[in-house]
C-alpha cells in the first residue's frame, strides 16, 4: 500500500467539489453516469483515506503522551494516590507504596483514610476531599500517615479533582509529600 499525504486544504476542496457537481445534477433532475459515479466514489475514497490518516495520527500522538505521563507518574519522587469517589485507592505509584511499606496490590480498593494517623486527621481528610469534589479546586491538608510496620510520619497531601470527556467525576489524585 503505498503513502498517501494528503494536504490539509484538499478533504474540503474535493468535498465541495462533489457537493457542487450532486447539487448541478439534482437541479437538472438528470441522473448521474456512470463514470460520474465512479468519480464521485473515488473522491469518497480518498475522503476516508485522509480521515483515517488523520485519526491514525492522532492515536499515535495520544499513545506517546500516554506513555509519557505514565513514565512521570510513576518515576514522580513523591506519592501519588487516584481515588474513587469514596476515598479508595484505584491506583498508587510506585513512590507511594515505598511511603506507605505495603505492596501496591495490596492497596488497591482499601480506604485511603486507613492509612491516617488519628481519628481526627481522618475526618478533615474527608473534609477535604468532599470540599475537592464539591469546589473543583485542588487543595491542601498536612497530617500524620501510618506505616505497615506501625510507624508514622508528617505529609503535605494536595489533592485535586480529575474529569471525564464529559466533565464529570473520574478521580481524585491525591499527591504526598513527605515534610
Amino acid at each position: 500500500m503505498s503513502k498517501f499525504n494528503p494536504q490539509k486544504n484538499d478533504l474540503a476542496r474535493l468535498r465541495k467539489g462533489v457537493e457542487n457537481s450532486v447539487k448541478r445534477k439534482t437541479a437538472k433532475k438528470e441522473k448521474p453516469t456512470l463514470p460520474e459515479l465512479e468519480h464521485e466514489l473515488t473522491v469518497y475514497e480518498v475522503e476516508l483515506k485522509m480521515q483515517n490518516i488523520s485519526l491514525f495520527n492522532t492515536l499515535e500522538k495520544l499513545t506517546a503522551a500516554h506513555l509519557e505521563y505514565e513514565e512521570l507518574f510513576e518515576l514522580s519522587p513523591v506519592g501519588y494516590f487516584i481515588l474513587n469517589k469514596d476515598g479508595a485507592i484505584e491506583k498508587v505509584n510506585e513512590r507511594g507504596s515505598e511511603q506507605l511499606g505495603i505492596e501496591r496490590l495490596l492497596l488497591h480498593n482499601r480506604p485511603f483514610s486507613t492509612f491516617i494517623n488519628g481519628e481526627a486527621d481522618q475526618d478533615n481528610f474527608y473534609r477535604h476531599i468532599n470540599q475537592v469534589m464539591e469546589d473543583g479546586k485542588p487543595a491542601r491538608l498536612v497530617c500524620e500517615l501510618k506505616k505497615r510496620d506501625g510507624g508514622s510520619f508528617s505529609v503535605n497531601i494536595k489533592t485535586g479533582l480529575v474529569r471525564d470527556e464529559q466533565l464529570k467525576f473520574k478521580h481524585l489524585l491525591v499527591m504526598v509529600g513527605e515534610i
